[in-house]
């Protein structure tokens, strides 16, 4: 029962239950912290999250103002099932968030009024109102001279709580409360969560709190006066993680959508939530914006949206008359951008026009990216780039055994097997050298590679980008290279990528990867990961753009992947200051640092030896269609598969060739591996 088969269950292998439970003191790690339902009076039972199901009528009102198991034998392919889209909405309900009715302890208490800061950043269709009325709930929680002194202003700060702990104070019936954690940012009213850019991620922050209780309920006393804080589980509750879309710029033709990762508060209905993500549509965040652009302009919605359980219908202007191309490609952006994605139909001054979201589908890249169910597999076997399976006997010809694919330590091919790269070291204490695939490459037997002029004491894994422009990046420590393939007309072209906007250094990386869409690239340079976008001019790679720093709770990051459009996979070492129980080396983590989370989920500690120092990710489709986020890692020189429950060797499958004569006569364990991009 240690491991799982390909074919398992959804529900046998998806992300376990998340309500929350009753904190009674000290808390550390991500794990996400319960709270006493009020009728648990204390007993130690964990409730869920308390709930005040508003009535019909309320809703109603809501609505009027708005209009103002064992792992079986034979398994093949071993999967990670992450966090894919879903394909069903939240429930169109409103739920209160967490009272102080019910706290127990002191500390729960506190974690109530963490929670209770929902809607402060001022979501719907009033910021100002948003953010009253969410002060005006989070002062419930305050005495009345705490209530005086509490001047929190407009900001919503996120922290990442590391640790909860309550001290008796020195006058009886008082607590002092201790949050120890990170401020990840501030959370705005466009749904962006953006760094601070002063914040010192060197030392946690302590946020203190004085707890009182005389003769009467548990009451906040003193809170830091200058904020709103939300911490970042009570952001996993009471927020969706819904990306939005932007159409690409840069390239002429065959433009794709660009994902930008928001956050919904689920206090809003379905129709406020349609009429959010609308405003939210007008401008991309600084991450994405230097390679998107904002809904066009000639979308002016002039009525409310209508909204029911599978469609929108949104009345436009005058002024997108005789723009009906313009208009369905918006059809299809607002379309991808909806949670759930229901069919999206555009009037103009309430006349049917037949513009209708129909085949969005193939606006976003991730859709084909993530196909398919089962995507082969490679790696490296005796200093040879190879398959995985070699039982149906094919070995695609790119990586015939002979030639040049001898004396490799890591590869990289496309999906439709026409182009590879492979990093060559014939000496194990020389340079290692970037070798890609001649234009004839998938027609000869050996295959014939070129080396391009990029070599260094060691270079980064490589990687394909499909698109907008098809070519290589890696790394040699020293800088980042573009790589465009050798044509029957042109040579193979190299060219030195210019570093980020900003301070983000392009040396140092040791590990790189770019997310389907073409326009966004991961990469760890000097320890440190970063997200950044590829900015392309015409279709040609020229430089990186706005990049962003995602900080993670590992000793030290080594490998990153796209585990789906918003978040990344990111391995290494442990941290030396995790408890036994609770170590691991191996994360899936937003791109905004907010939720991260150890995998395996249902093992946390399944890394806890490995030391990861390359990785492969195939994210599963966006659009809810397939499952399955697939991962690859190499520790420790062994390649290693990533199930649902635990991680295991990589098993090379079918006949296997006989070992290189000049190495040992058993093949040695596989190594490097990856799928192809």
């Amino acid at each position: 029962m240690s491991r799982r088969t390909a074919n398992e269950s959804a529900a046998d292998q998806g992300l376990g239950g998340r309500g929350l439970a009753r904190r009674t003191g000290a808390v550390t790690g991500p794990r996400k912290p319960r709270l006493t339902s009020p009728g648990s009076g204390g007993n130690g039972r964990p409730g869920g999250r308390t709930r005040d199901r508003r009535t019909a009528a309320a809703t109603v009102a809501l609505v009027a103002l708005l209009l103002g198991g064992c792992g079986l034998p034979g398994r093949t392919e071993p999967r990670y099932l992450g966090p894919a889209a879903t394909a069903n909405a939240t429930p169109d309900r409103v739920e209160q968030p967490p009272t102080r009715e019910g706290a127990a302890t002191a500390s729960d208490l506190v974690t109530r009024f963490l929670a209770s800061s929902v809607g402060g950043n001022g979501a719907g269709a009033d910021p100002e109102e948003a953010r009253t009325e969410t002060q005006k709930r989070m002062r419930t929680f305050l005495t009345q001279s705490g209530s005086t002194r509490w001047l929190p202003g407009q900001k919503l700060q996120v922290v990442k709580v590391a640790r909860i702990s309550e001290e008796l104070g020195k006058e009886a019936g008082t607590w002092t409360v201790s949050v120890e954690g990170q401020l990840i940012g501030t959370l705005d009213e466009r749904g962006v969560l953006n760094q601070e850019p002063t914040q010192d991620r060197g030392q946690p922050s302590v946020w203190n709190f004085k707890v009182v209780s005389v003769g009467g309920p548990l009451m906040i006393e003193d809170a830091p006066k200058d904020t709103m804080l939300l911490s970042d589980w009570a952001l996993d509750e009471w927020y969706l993680q819904q990306p939005i879309y932007f159409w690409e710029t840069g390239v002429d033709s065959r433009k794709k959508l660009v994902p930008d990762l928001r956050y919904m508060s689920k206090l809003l209905l379905r129709a406020q939530r349609v009429a959010q993500v609308l405003s939210w549509l007008a401008r991309p965040s600084d991450l994405v914006q230097p390679v998107a652009e904002g809904l066009a302009a000639d979308v002016d919605i002039k009525d409310i949206p209508v909204v029911t359980r599978d469609a929108v219908t949104i009345n436009l202007g005058f002024k997108a008359i005789g723009k009906e191309d313009e208009l369905r490609r918006a059809a299809n952006q607002i379309r991808w951008s909806l949670e759930a994605h229901p069919r999206v139909t555009l009037t103009i001054e309430n006349k049917e026009r037949g513009i209708h979201s129909d085949g969005f589908e193939g606006d976003n890249a991730a859709v084909e990216a993530g196909a398919e169910i089962s995507p082969e597999r490679f790696c490296i076997v005796d200093g040879v780039a190879r398959p995985v399976d070699l039982s149906s006997g094919s070995t695609p010809t790119i990586f015939a055994q002979g030639g040049d694919n001898t004396w490799v330590v890591s590869a990289a091919i496309n999906r439709s097997k026409t182009h590879a790269a492979l990093v060559r070291q014939p000496d194990p204490r020389g340079k290692q050298t970037l070798y890609v695939s001649a234009a004839d490459a998938a027609t000869t037997n050996p295959s014939k590679y070129l080396p391009v002029g990029v070599s260094g004491a060691k270079l980064t894994r490589p990687v394909w980008i499909e698109r907008p422009a098809q070519l290589f990046l890696v790394s040699d420590g020293m800088a980042l290279w573009a790589v465009t393939p050798p044509t029957a007309s042109a040579p193979a072209r190299v060219e030195k990528v210019s570093g980020p906007q900003g301070d983000a250094p392009t040396s140092g990386i040791s590990s790189l990867a770019v997310a389907p869409d073409g326009r966004r690239i991961a990469f760890i340079s000097n320890g440190a990961v970063n997200v950044a976008s590829l900015l392309f001019d015409n279709g040609k790679l020229t430089g990186l753009g706005t990049y962003r720093k995602v900080y993670t709770s590992l000793g030290e990051n080594r490998a990153v992947g796209w585990l789906t459009e918003t978040s990344l996979a990111v391995g290494g070492t442990r941290n030396p200051a995790a408890l036994a129980g609770d170590a691991y080396s191996l994360v899936s983590i937003t791109v905004d640092s907010t939720a991260e989370k150890p995998l395996p989920e249902r093992d946390r500690n399944a890394t806890a030896q490995s030391v990861i120092t390359q990785m492969s990710v195939r994210i599963a489709s966006p659009s809810g269609q397939q499952g399955g986020v697939l991962i690859m890692f190499e520790s420790n020189g062994v390649a290693h598969n990533v199930y649902s429950q635990d991680i295991g060797p990589l098993q090379l499958i079918g006949p296997q060739p006989s070992a290189s004569p000049t190495g040992p006569q058993q093949l040695p364990p596989a190594k490097a591996p990856f799928y192809a991009d």
